[in-house]
């Protein structure tokens, strides 16, 4: 019995130890978690809103106007499936996420160095990578898809020689349609993240094509594309037993192309390009210095692979000239690469070989140094402690709740979801719940349709927001919204014309006004007047 104990955690410690340590970092670094009564920032509540709808019977695109990937949403309803009322759900989805991703980076590290510092290498990833800026406080659809660019790149080094790994072993048929199915889960949660297939593609079939193997380069192709096929098939059938086939390819391919772009010429592109690397650098130092460091050290080693798929994975994210920052998270795989090597550096060190010779006293001493670091270190640290009541999404819902009005109705006005459809329990009554990042030029409908439902005094509340912790939405409101909505640089297109903006002062009182206890926001709460 002993000896069956002792194979089990030989086998599957590290794996269940990955487990406990992932849901421990993303309590104090994801507001998903169960320490905060609401995820506060906009693209994790529109998920969760979708997702939650999906379960009301809604259809995405068709009923609800969001322009992500659908299998985005529909892991954001099973999440609901768990809790409608608060992102227990995504906790516990990005707690299996992370231990895939940390599973990989280790069996990844050990083609470069030994057990003990692949498995130190793995932890100080997720420690850095959850508390770099571009993490965002949780539940980006970059943090879901990093465990599948991570299974991708395992396959792709084991079958190169390394120096722990002097005997590959070629990508066989297996993992070329396992590739087309990562490929094609990624596209139907951002189309813009598949750039790292682009790069993969390149050192995978193309020299098949130098060597003339014809015939095998064009199996391993269709292979591919087979598995890509698996994952595209439930979505078609899907949204065409929905009747919903158009609005599916029109909001997610056609938006997403033509009209989520900048427009405003080619050097304000370029310079907003800059200054996206710019403040990807300032707010992710540490994560872009090991990217960078690992990928020259790989260079150096003759490893092309890493560097070619990065170059893709990056210029998908960022050639359309927007910047966020939760961007540069699809690209802080590569970040493993340099730690790995910088513990090779220096682990002539002594500190380091005393570790290496007392690995369980080591191991006690730099896990309560990686959990320190996450808690001191987390984007939510400004959010430790805070109450529902601190927050204006509660503020809001309680006073909708105590308004006496049965079955109140609600509208996001003029912003992104930002949980107080949450936190009130009312679902959207119209297609464009929320403003998207899309211009008034490229859309005008959905400004227009939002414009209506104040207008027709249709619902009950209203919510807007303004950017200003000392403005106030009584005397800064009008004047928020008519002055330009340029994310970085002026653009005409985002302009509010005058003649769009709503009655809202005359058909609707002002009842409440919160500012965000972190943020400079400022958000005021309207009730239809009688």
């Amino acid at each position: 019995m002993r000896n069956q104990r002792n194979a089990f955690w030989e086998k599957y410690g590290i794996f269940i130890f990955f487990a406990v340590f992932s849901a421990l970092l993303l309590s104090v670094c994801s507001m998903c978690s169960f320490l905060f009564p609401l995820h506060d920032r906009v693209d994790q509540n529109v998920f969760f809103t979708v997702g939650r709808e999906i379960l009301n019977g809604k259809v995405i695109y068709r009923d609800l106007f969001e322009h992500k990937g659908p299998l985005t949403y529909f892991i954001h309803a099973a999440a609901a499936l768990i809790s409608e009322t608060s992102f227990l759900g995504i906790y516990l989805i990005e707690i299996v996420s992370l231990t895939v991703f940390l599973i990989f980076a280790y069996k990844t590290a050990l083609f470069f160095t030994n057990r003990q510092f692949s498995f130190y290498s793995a932890m100080l990833l997720s420690v850095v990578l959850l508390c770099s800026e571009c993490f965002q406080r949780g539940d980006n659809v970059e943090e879901l898809c990093l465990p599948l660019l991570m299974i991708s790149m395992y396959y792709l080094l084991r079958a190169i020689p390394l120096p722990r790994h002097p005997n590959p072993k070629p990508q066989s048929s297996a993992v070329i349609f396992l590739n087309g199915l990562l490929f094609g889960s990624v596209l139907w949660i951002k189309f813009n993240l598949v750039g790292f297939w682009i790069g993969w593609s390149c050192v995978t079939f193309l020299p098949l094509l130098f060597r003339k193997e014809f015939r095998m380069f064009v199996l391993r192709v269709l292979l591919f594309f087979a598995g890509f096929a698996v994952t595209a098939l439930p979505w078609i059938l899907y949204f065409c037993h929905k009747d919903a086939l158009y609005d599916f390819l029109y909001t997610y391919f056609y938006c997403n192309i033509f009209l989520y772009k900048d427009d405003t010429g080619l050097l304000p592109r370029l310079a907003s390009i800059l200054f996206g690397m710019g403040r990807n650098l300032i707010g992710n130092l540490i994560l872009i210095a090991a990217s960078v460091y690992g990928l020259i050290r790989l260079v150096k080693l003759r490893v092309f692979s890493p560097l070619i798929t990065y170059v893709g994975l990056y210029a998908g994210v960022f050639f359309g000239g927007r910047w966020y920052t939760y961007y540069y998270l699809i690209l802080a795989l590569y970040a493993l690469f340099g730690i790995v090597f910088v513990f090779e550096e220096i682990k002539t060190l002594r500190a380091l070989k005393w570790a290496c010779s007392h690995a369980k006293k080591a191991f006690f001493f730099f896990l309560p140094l990686c959990l320190a670091a996450a808690v001191l270190c987390s984007n939510c640290l400004p959010f430790y402690g805070l109450e529902k009541t601190a927050y204006p999404q509660f503020q809001f819902a309680s006073y909708i709740k105590s308004s006496g009005i049965e079955n109140p109705t609600l509208l996001n006005y003029g912003f992104i979801d930002q949980g107080f459809y949450l936190t009130a329990g009312i679902s959207p009554v119209n297609k464009y719940f929320c403003r998207v990042n899309i211009p008034y030029d490229a859309l005008p409908e959905m400004y227009e349709q939002q414009k209506e439902l104040i207008d027709d005094k249709i619902v009950d509340f209203v919510v807007v927001r303004i950017n200003g912790a000392e403005k106030s939405i009584e005397k800064d409101y009008i004047s928020s919204i008519t002055k330009t909505r340029g994310y970085h640089f002026q653009n005409p297109a985002y302009i509010v014309p005058e003649e769009s903006i709503p009655h809202l002062f005359e058909n609707y009182k002002l009842v409440l006004e919160a500012r965000d206890p972190a943020e400079e926001y400022v958000f005021g709460l309207f009730q239809k007047k009688p």
